[in-house]
């Protein structure tokens, strides 16, 4: 059963031009589409990644589930119900119940607050606990979770960590509600290399433990291979292919999906690397191509690509791919 349906997601901004440009040459205001009809459904206890270019409306999708900004259109139904008509309750505990993992820890805790307070601050928002005693086990508990010594922890301020302590204190902030759903924004892009094994066998194991469905943002495909059972590409607001982590690795269909997939570094001085299927630079969203999003840069491009937008094709179960190539 699917905790969370995404259907026909829009998310537009609306970019006036200054005021010269309008009085003198009546330009328009132009339209930025960040995200643009994307569809797809998460299951009870998944990891689904989202991968794709900075700009392709990863985040800006992720923020949308969150409730953090309104979509211009379609519909967000998490178990079921369409969260744009929730009631303030319901609201508030979607609030519990779906948290985000930033990707910032330098930014996203704040400097004044000791760890004990950081983690404590969603309980205490949302008022979850009876009892100071209830917080301080509830807190503790799940700094330990974290990989972190509450005893050593607790009352340290951000700035007397690493990046990696930080971040695991970030987690636990997010998972101290015991979410249902979490939104993984690039948690280890911030990071240095040699600590993010850690922080991402962190999240797998916890994910299992609780049971927590899973949206794992991030540009490294070789992060996302290891984590998610599940892989989403999106390339300028659109999903170009959808499916099973190891069918997509092993067998990119999209073109865009082939050069990602190409590009992922392999230890091996032995390694031919392929010739991307790829060119030029990404299109700019506020003026986005006819057809295909992806036409300008494919070496694949037909004349169809170039008028008419290719739909999502399902071509194995579980695996379906927008490009005119298979259609």
């Amino acid at each position: 059963m699917a905790i969370l349906e995404i259907n026909n997601l829009k998310q537009y901004f609306y970019i006036n031009p200054p005021w010269l440009s309008r009085l003198v040459s009546k330009k328009k205001p132009g339209i930025i589409k960040a995200v643009d009809d994307v569809s797809f459904s998460l299951a009870k206890g998944e990891i689904l990644g989202v991968a794709g270019e900075s700009g392709c409306g990863k985040s800006t999708t992720c923020l949308a589930i969150a409730k953090l900004r309104e979509p211009t259109s379609g519909t967000i139904h998490y178990k079921g119900k369409d969260i744009a008509g929730m009631t303030p309750a319901e609201i508030r505990n979607y609030r519990k119940e779906v948290q985000l993992i930033f990707q910032d820890p330098y930014e996203s805790l704040n400097p004044r607050f000791r760890v004990f307070d950081l983690v404590a601050e969603p309980l205490r928002a949302l008022a979850v606990c009876d009892s100071n005693k209830e917080l301080t086990q509830r807190v503790t508990a799940t700094i330990a979770m974290a990989g972190l010594n509450p005893k050593d922890y607790i009352k340290k301020h951000p700035h007397e960590m690493s990046g990696g302590e930080r971040q695991r204190v970030g987690i636990a902030q997010a998972l101290v509600l015991e979410p249902e759903l979490v939104i993984a924004d690039e948690p280890l892009s911030m990071l240095d290399v040699s600590i993010r094994a850690g922080i991402l066998d962190l999240i797998r194991d916890l994910s299992r433990r609780m049971n927590f469905s899973c949206i794992y943002v991030s540009h490294d495909l070789s992060i996302l291979s290891n984590i998610s059972e599940r892989l989403m590409i999106m390339y300028l607001g659109k999903v170009v292919e959808i499916g099973h982590t190891r069918d997509i690795i092993t067998r990119p269909m999209h073109p865009y999906a082939q050069a990602l997939i190409a590009a992922v570094p392999i230890p091996d001085p032995a390694y031919e690397r392929p010739i991307p299927n790829i060119r030029g630079e990404v299109s700019q969203p506020i003026d986005p191509p006819p057809g295909c999003r992806f036409q300008t840069r494919c070496l694949k491009v037909t004349d169809i690509c170039r008028t008419r937008e290719p739909s999502m094709t399902e071509l194995e179960p579980g695996h379906s791919v927008a490009c005119h190539l298979y259609t």
